[in-house]
């Protein structure tokens, strides 16, 4: 996939990273096939597993406050620690 030319958003990258996943079975088989970085992978298959969360760090993804892959996971983990 040229996720450039497609101009994919962040969560339709991480949907598609996470459904790679479960089809090759292994971070570094997607990281092959993306000819990606396997921490570029997984934090995006992060970045969808929290957004699918009922949390306040999903909310901000939803509501368009941030999309921000690094910033998403961060919040969230502080967010799980606080509670």
């Amino acid at each position: 996939e040229n996720i450039q030319r497609e101009n994919l958003t962040q969560l339709e990258i991480a949907v598609a990273l996470r459904d790679d996943k479960e089809r090759l079975g292994a971070l570094e088989k997607v990281a092959a096939e993306w000819n990606k970085g396997i921490n570029w992978v997984s934090e995006r298959i992060n970045f969808i597993e929290v957004v699918e969360t009922n949390s306040l760090t999903s909310q901000a993804v939803t509501e368009g406050i941030t999309a921000d892959i690094t910033a998403v996971n961060d919040l969230y983990r502080r967010e799980k620690v606080n509670q």
